[in-house]
């Protein structure tokens, strides 16, 4: 299968947060593991249609570090969570 292009997968996630697909069927349709739909939904959901655009390392600033570690010993989500909130 060929690379799936941001766009795409902009269209599906909205398919699939709209209740029209599972990502199981998305998986299936696009020829990529469940794992890998369900990673680009959490991201979807943290960051929007960016989460598809980015390239790249992000730098982080130490006050962008603290207050993700910050969050997570506060117990304001799960690791996954917060590190999605935090990109």
């Amino acid at each position: 299968m060929d690379k799936i292009s941001p766009e795409e997968k902009i269209q599906w996630m909205k398919k699939i947060l709209q209740k029209k697909e599972s990502i199981s069927s998305v998986a299936s349709k696009i020829g990529v593991y469940y794992t890998t739909v369900d990673k680009w939904l959490r991201n979807y959901k943290a960051i929007g249609p960016e989460a598809f655009f980015r390239k790249g390392h992000t730098y982080r600033t130490p006050a962008q570090k603290e207050a993700a570690v910050f969050d997570y010993l506060s117990g304001k989500g799960s690791l996954r969570d917060i590190c999605a909130r935090h990109k």
